[in-house]
C-alpha cells in the first residue's frame, strides 16, 4: 500500500493544464512543517515542500476553491516518475497523485482567533442538517 497524507498551506497557486487527451490536471505544491530534535535538545523545525498533481474533477474543484497560503490535507500515491531530460539526462520526479484534498482553512480565516475550518462555515448539502454543537451528537 502506498498511501501518504500531507497537512500544510498552499506554497504556490493552482495551475491548470489540459492534457492531449482532455483531461485536466492541476499542480501545486504544500509546505509542511515538521519538528526535529537538534543536538543541544531543542527542537527545530523544518519545512518540506509536496508538489501535488490532481486529475479531472479533483482538478477543477482544486482550481475553484484552493490559492496560495490555504491550509489543506492532502492524500494520496506518493509517485516517482523518471523522465530524460533536455541534457539527455535521466531525471526523476517525486510528487502526490491526489485522491482527495480538504480545504481546511483559508488564508483570510487563518488570523481569526476561533478559526474554525473552513468546512464549517459552508452550508450543508441538502439532506442534511448541520450541527452547531458536540452536544447534539449521539454518541
Amino acid at each position: 500500500m502506498n498511501t501518504i497524507c500531507v497537512y500544510g498551506r498552499l506554497a504556490s497557486d493552482v495551475t491548470v493544464n489540459t492534457m492531449s487527451n482532455g483531461r485536466n490536471v492541476a499542480n501545486f505544491r504544500v509546505a509542511s512543517r515538521t519538528r526535529r530534535k537538534s543536538n543541544g535538545g531543542d527542537n527545530d523545525y523544518i519545512t518540506n515542500f509536496y508538489s501535488v498533481s490532481a486529475w479531472g474533477g479533483l482538478a477543477d474543484q482544486a482550481s475553484k476553491y484552493l490559492k496560495k497560503g490555504n491550509r489543506v490535507a492532502v492524500s494520496g500515491e506518493f509517485v516517482i516518475r523518471s523522465y530524460k531530460g533536455n541534457d539527455g539526462l535521466d531525471h526523476f520526479a517525486h510528487e502526490i497523485d491526489a485522491s482527495g484534498i480538504d480545504l481546511v482553512e483559508t488564508k483570510s480565516e487563518s488570523g481569526n482567533t476561533t478559526a474554525e475550518p473552513a468546512a464549517a462555515a459552508r452550508t450543508a448539502p441538502a439532506g442534511f442538517t448541520p450541527v452547531e454543537t458536540d452536544d447534539e451528537l449521539p454518541f
